[in-house]
């Protein structure tokens, strides 16, 4: 008798006579020898079946029927003798070992229901398709980001697909067996991947994926939100109908967890703190909305936690401020899902605190853990102690950014004031949270720390780090995002609304649009839709902050260890800058960036570094020597080597205190006067320092002083008329952070004429340049000018004098 084989190789066919002999030969030549071949023709108009009977091989099988693809699916399923089924397409090719390997892998794994593995292609592309998710079970999770599994390298063993009478559905027909792999991970089997190139996949635009795209990815979506209501409907009993208060329990304290598809790690989180504070406090667990199908209610049954459900995603920030509103204790703990304890004491350490003065948010010491693929964790080695944080005001990432600080202001201290708090661990009165608005107004997730320290600070009250709570943090090696999305730009762009002096919501505003314009534009929507609620909390903060900005400035203003060092080394080298200077050859130019007025700017800021009145005389000498040849040679209008940085320079010195402005008025008007006169639509736009930008820069600057000085602030209307529309073109264009910052500015100056005391706009050096991040020790290979050791000797003394 008989024995059935171990495999069935099951391949539907419809006009495939292209490709089928390939196919067949590459089942036929496998290594691994004991299976059938299973051929169901769906009704071929070409020739096909021919091909099919022309093969005399004893283990072929074929099936014939009507055009009707899924029908033919399932016909295979029917017909099926093997242990497995090894599922594949009639324009694909077997790799040799594809059979032996999953038959193996299947036999030791008796746990695995269903098997995929990696693809090679070929035909218009040679890409290599290897699964992300190899080597353990697939999760709700995983089928929610799209199909996880290849059709064409499937192996199912059939007692699961007879014991569940497992089929392929008519209604998802371009997507079924994404739909079938769905139905399996409801019913609790495993289905995992190889990491092995088992396939090579033919690609070709003929094939269903490409001509019926725009159908396919609808079935998709409409699978993933049947998924994703049948996960939110097993969590209706969790579901908040109504928000009143935790009862009280006599404790303090309570730790706020929210999350999202975080999987076993909030069971460990939590864990983690009844290991280690018992029941001295309460726990709140947010589950904001995951889709992941884990059981979060059953495993944190035994903890003795409150769990509550989001209907519809909230983001960490809403979670976070319902998770405050919901808890029954005077003080409060938000903790991300991923997060370790390691002491009894921290408990009474931040209630002792915060019962002392809850004016504050307090931040607790971080140990940056990672966790590898087989879910170890670890403590990551050689990562430098971290002390709070501080929001660097820079133009190379959204504002307000934030990152780590690794020096310690107050070594002999447990509790030291931060600029800013970072890395979750963060708690603070119920009381003073309601009082600041705790996270109103922001999205999803991003920002919180910014939001929470800078309106702290504000207030009045203070970011303390305590340096004696440490919490294990399990960061992330890769982060998730490759690109801010729409809500996270919107969360950078309202705090910058809400709380920043308006140059720095506006450079705030530039940056964002630098760096993406789609996703600013999408961003700047979302603002405009909240514009009542923003408009509500600034009259409400307008009347609770009590600090100056430029207060929270300083204390931003922040040197890490290396920074600290570089820059001491260069304060060194400032009278070999200054001797440098001195000896070279005359500038032969006049400029801002390379020329003379270039060092003007460092002689003057020189003089006042060093107390010494002889380096103010050699400024002013440079400087009439500028002057003069503005009055007898051709100058161009640019920044760069002519009139625009020229008259820039003179206001920065005026501003500075350097000189006064009586001394420079005739000077600067005639500049006016001539770029009056300039051709406007002659001017580049694709340069900051020698177009357009540089002269926007130029008209922002003077028109602001002209208002300092009680002057008219503008000139004729046919002129403003021009740069407006070149002011446009910058902002639809442009990808420079000057120009574009530049033009913001002058657009609100236009929108704001009878206002422009708000803007309090002090020119700066950094609004036209990067400054120089090297200097060789060797004088012989310095050059002079803004990117070269004049620019490096002037961001020294503007760094040491804003550190001081």
């Amino acid at each position: 008798m008989k024995m059935e084989p171990l495999i069935s190789v099951c391949i539907p066919v419809y006009n495939a006579e292209a490709y089928i002999s390939e196919c067949i030969e590459s089942v036929l030549h496998q290594s691994f020898t004991d299976f059938e071949l299973l051929i169901a023709d769906d009704g071929s108009t070409d020739h096909s079946l021919d091909i099919i009977k022309s093969y005399q091989d004893l283990r072929i099988r074929i099936l014939t029927g009507n055009h009707d693809y899924i029908t033919t699916l399932n016909l295979l399923l029917t017909e099926a003798k093997g242990k497995y089924i090894a599922r594949m397409d009639a324009d694909d090719r077997m790799i040799q070992d594809r059979l032996l390997w999953q038959f193996e892998y299947m036999e030791t794994h008796p746990e695995i229901d269903a098997l995929g593995g990696g693809l090679r292609m070929f035909g218009n592309t040679t890409e290599i398709c290897i699964p992300a998710n190899s080597g353990r079970p697939l999760t709700f999770l995983d089928m929610m980001h799209g199909n996880p599994l290849a059709h064409a390298t499937m192996m199912l063993r059939r007692e699961i697909i007879e014991k569940y009478h497992l089929r392929y559905e008519k209604e998802y027909i371009l997507a079924e067996d994404y739909r079938l792999w769905v139905k399996m991970i409801q019913l609790n089997l495993h289905l995992e991947n190889l990491p092995d190139i088992l396939l090579e996949y033919r690609i070709s635009g003929n094939q269903v994926s490409i001509l019926h795209k725009a159908k396919q990815d609808e079935i998709t979506k409409r699978i993933q939100q049947e998924l994703e209501e049948w996960i939110i409907s097993k969590e209706q009993p969790f579901i908040l109908n109504s928000i009143s208060p935790v009862a009280s329990t006599g404790n303090q304290l309570t730790a706020i967890i929210t999350f999202l598809n975080e999987g076993e790690e909030v069971i460990k989180t939590v864990t983690s703190i009844r290991q280690f504070a018992g029941e001295t406090v309460d726990i709140i667990v947010i589950n904001d909305h995951s889709y992941d199908g884990y059981d979060y209610y059953h495993e944190l049954l035994p903890y003795n936690v409150h769990y509550f459900y989001n209907q519809k995603r909230k983001g960490v920030a809403a979670s976070r401020d319902l998770g405050v509103e919901l808890c029954g204790t005077p003080y409060f703990l938000l903790l991300d899902a991923h997060m370790r304890f390691y002491d009894m004491h921290w408990v009474e350490t931040i209630t002792h605190q915060l019962k002392q003065n809850d004016r504050c948010i307090l931040c607790c010491q971080t140990k940056t853990l990672n966790k590898d693929k087989q879910g170890r964790v670890f403590e990551k080695r050689n990562v430098p102690m971290a002390y709070g944080a501080y929001i660097p005001f820079m133009k190379n990432a959204y504002l307000p950014d934030i990152k780590w600080k690794n020096k310690e202001n107050c070594p002999e201290e447990d509790i030291e004031p931060v600029p800013a708090i970072l890395g979750a661990g963060y708690a603070a009165s119920k009381r003073y949270w309601k009082y600041i608005r705790g996270l109103k107004g922001l999205k999803l997730y991003g920002c919180d720390e910014a939001y929470l320290s800078l309106k702290v600070w504000l207030e009045g009250g203070q970011c303390l780090l305590l340096k004696n709570v440490v919490i294990g943090h399990i960061y992330r090696i890769e982060s998730p995002y490759e690109v801010p999305s729409a809500q996270l730009v919107y969360n950078y762009l309202f705090i910058s609304s809400l709380l920043f002096p308006v140059p720095l919501c506006i450079l705030s505003f530039s940056i964002a649009r630098c760096m993406n314009r789609q996703t600013f534009e999408e961003a700047v929507k979302l603002l405009s839709e909240q514009g009542e609620m923003l408009g509500e909390l600034k009259k409400y903060y307008c009347k609770i902050l009590t600090r100056p900005f430029e207060e929270v400035l300083n204390r931003n203003r922040f040197l890490d260890i290396d920074q600290e060092k570089d820059i001491l080394y260069k304060r060194n080298l400032l009278p070999s800058i200054a001797n440098f200077l001195i000896q070279k050859e005359p500038s032969q130019e006049i400029g801002i960036v390379d020329g003379i007025m270039n060092e003007v700017l460092f002689f003057y800021h020189y003089a006042r570094f060093t107390k010494d009145g002889q380096w103010e005389i050699y400024a002013d000498t440079l400087l009439d020597k500028a002057l003069a040849l503005l009055d007898t040679e051709t100058i161009p209008t640019d920044f760069k080597d002519g009139i625009c940085g020229i008259g820039w320079g003179l206001i920065y010195l005026i501003r500075q205190g350097f000189l006064n402005a009586e001394s420079t008025e005739k000077t600067l008007l005639t500049i006016d006067r001539i770029l009056l006169d300039t051709d406007i639509d002659a001017i580049d736009m694709s340069s900051f320092s020698q177009g357009i930008g540089g002269i926007i820069l130029y008209w922002v600057t003077r028109m602001l002083y002209l208002d300092t000085q009680g002057k008219a602030a503008f000139p004729n209307q046919y002129y403003i008329d021009k740069i407006r529309v070149k002011v446009a073109e910058v902002l639809q264009q442009s990808h420079n952070i000057f120009m574009v910052n530049a033009a913001s500015q002058f657009q609100y100056m236009m929108d704001h004429f009878t206002k422009l005391d708000t803007l309090q706009y002090v020119p700066s050096i950094r609004d036209w340049t990067n400054f120089p991040t090297f200097l060789a020790k060797k004088t012989q290979y310095w050059k002079p000018g803004i990117m070269g050791c004049t620019g490096a000797g002037l961001l020294t003394m503007l760094v040491l004098n804003s550190n001081k």
